[in-house]
């Protein structure tokens, strides 16, 4: 898959269970934090996993387009919304260094299931 959709892919996906679980779960903050943390972690181990090059880049990427979704969710929901420059700041990175240890993951991941793969492939041969 080229790697612009699966950014696309991991943003949807994010974005989706993030309003989803906002949905569901109005009245228990820390269970939606612990799950919109969770989620970001899954958004990126998807995005660098379905890419074609799997660099951790690509979850940072996601998680930037997260950001830009969710602050504007944020302005348009919340009115008493903080719009300081450390706070927009933190919006922006904080998402995408998640999604990153997903990339990590994911990453790892592939190296190990090639690995495990040329193993089965010797051993047949």
């Amino acid at each position: 898959m080229k790697s612009r959709y699966s950014i696309l892919l991991a943003t949807g996906i994010v974005i989706g269970f993030i309003f989803l679980v906002n949905l569901v779960i109005l009245n228990n903050p820390p269970l939606t934090t612990d799950l919109f943390l969770f989620i970001l972690i899954v958004g990126g181990y998807i995005a660098t996993y379905t890419s074609n090059i799997g660099k951790s880049r690509i979850a940072l990427i996601s998680g930037m387009c997260v950001s830009v979704v969710l602050i504007i969710y944020q302005l348009f929901v919340n009115k008493t919304y903080s719009s300081s420059f450390v706070d927009f700041i933190c919006f922006l990175i904080i998402p995408g260094l998640i999604m990153v240890i997903g990339g990590f993951i994911a990453k790892i991941t592939k190296i190990q299931m090639d690995t495990l793969l040329n193993n089965l492939s010797f051993i047949k041969s």
